[in-house]
């Protein structure tokens, strides 16, 4: 998953991830970014 960031102005994006996580090393690990969000009220586009 990539995001795309807006922080020319203001503050930046409060990222959540979640967690804690576990994984492997060269094992997939999939983050759950729902909760973040930008304090600035700008959008926050995602791409997959």
């Amino acid at each position: 998953m990539f995001v795309l960031l807006n922080t020319a102005f203001g503050d930046p994006p409060i990222v959540e991830t979640g967690g804690p996580y576990d994984a492997l090393v060269n094992e997939s690990l999939e983050l759950d970014g729902s909760l973040s969000f930008d304090p600035n009220g700008d959008p926050i586009i995602r791409m997959l």
